[in-house]
């Protein structure tokens, strides 16, 4: 057999072998959170969510990584050793100075169903569903602070009034190359302009 045949055929297994490692660790082999579109006006699609049921950890913690914290509790370290299903996104939010990192509920689990957390800075918290305006990219840091900025400006001059916090969402593992990785950050919309 022709060497440069050989060589074409380990390159395409290997390419077949990572295809299906990122395949399934990346987003699309698991739950995302469920949304509707409603529209989409300059850089946002705004979405109507229906009540998010979030684990939620501080980022800052004497006591272990929000990460590791989250995805023990979903493994089975919870009050019921139940193990549930991991979600997508990732969400990351500022509250009062203090920053959450946060994982779903899957879906199929009742809100009566959640498993209570072990660890005391582990909590269930519901998220109100609403209407969100919603920007999403690849390959920046969506935590910059002037964009950001330039975002809520842009917003504003939508005439929409939203909450100034926003919400972060991280939909791929940290080993997806960047430029792969989809990212988004929402603002909930407190009232629309008055032509809607």
């Amino acid at each position: 057999m022709n060497k440069y045949l050989i060589g074409l055929i380990v390159v395409l297994l290997i390419l077949v072998i990572v295809g299906g490692v990122v395949y399934r660790t990346g987003r699309w082999s698991v739950e995302q959170a469920k949304y509707v579109k409603i529209r989409t006006e300059g850089r946002f699609e705004f979405r109507q969510y229906p009540t998010l049921r979030w684990v939620t950890a501080p980022m800052q913690s004497e006591t272990g990584t929000p990460f590791r914290k989250l995805f023990a509790y979903i493994t089975g370290e919870n009050q019921q050793s139940q193990k549930i299903a991991m979600t997508t996104p990732v969400w990351m939010q500022k509250n009062d100075g203090e920053s959450l990192m946060a994982f779903g509920v899957a879906e199929a689990i009742q809100t009566t169903e959640i498993p209570s957390p072990r660890a005391v800075d582990v909590k269930v918290v519901m998220i109100p569903g609403g209407t969100f305006a919603v920007y999403s990219d690849q390959g920046i840091d969506m935590t910059s602070e002037s964009l950001v900025e330039e975002l809520k400006k842009e917003l504003r001059s939508l005439n929409y009034v939203f909450e100034e916090r926003p919400i972060y969402a991280f939909y791929d593992p940290p080993w997806i190359p960047r430029w792969l990785s989809r990212k988004e950050i929402l603002w909930r919309v407190i009232e629309t302009p008055k032509n809607e």
